[in-house]
C-alpha cells in the first residue's frame, strides 16, 4: 500500500499529499474519478506538474482523499 499523507493545497487548490519526502498532486480531485497523480515541479508545494505518478501498489490516503464537489 501506497500512503499518501494530506499537506494542504497548491495554487489551483489541488490537494498536494507527501510520502518519503516527494511532493504528490492529485490534477483532478474528483470525487467521481479515479485519482489522477502527479509529482510536483522541484517537490515545491506550489510548482508546476512534473511527471504522472503510476504504481501497482494501492493508494491509501490519510487522513483521506480530498476532492472538489
Amino acid at each position: 500500500m501506497f500512503v499518501l499523507k494530506y499537506v494542504g493545497r497548491d495554487g489551483w487548490t489541488r490537494p498536494v499529499y507527501e510520502n518519503g519526502g516527494i511532493l504528490y498532486v492529485d490534477r483532478k480531485p474528483f470525487s467521481y474519478r479515479e485519482p489522477m497523480m502527479y509529482t510536483k515541479k522541484n517537490n515545491e508545494i506550489y510548482g508546476d506538474l512534473d511527471a504522472p505518478f503510476e504504481t501497482d501498489e494501492e493508494l491509501s490516503f490519510e487522513p483521506e482523499r480530498v476532492v472538489w464537489k
